[in-house]
């Protein structure tokens, strides 16, 4: 009965290491995941702010932006107040 009692206590301290190591991994994951996502919107926005800043000023003028306004244009749903 004494081994019983032993091999269950190994048997749910294994479990509870194997879950805290589930949920480490899962953590991992997760911020691996949001750091790519915000890695591609950063790329995403640089490639804008360049595309923007090849225009010559009327064709900014044309679409309703100046030169000095570009970076706030492209961040503008990142800077909300």
């Amino acid at each position: 009965m004494a081994t019983a009692t032993f091999e269950s206590r190994n048997n749910a301290a294994a479990a509870s290491q194997g879950g805290a190591i589930r949920s480490g991994l899962a953590s991992w994951f997760t911020a691996f995941g949001k750091a790519i996502t915000v890695s591609r919107e950063y790329n995403q926005r640089r490639a804008r702010i360049a595309n923007l800043n090849a225009l010559s000023d009327r064709d900014l003028a044309d679409i309703g932006l100046s030169r000095d306004q570009i970076i706030h244009y492209v961040y503008s749903d990142f800077l909300k107040d």
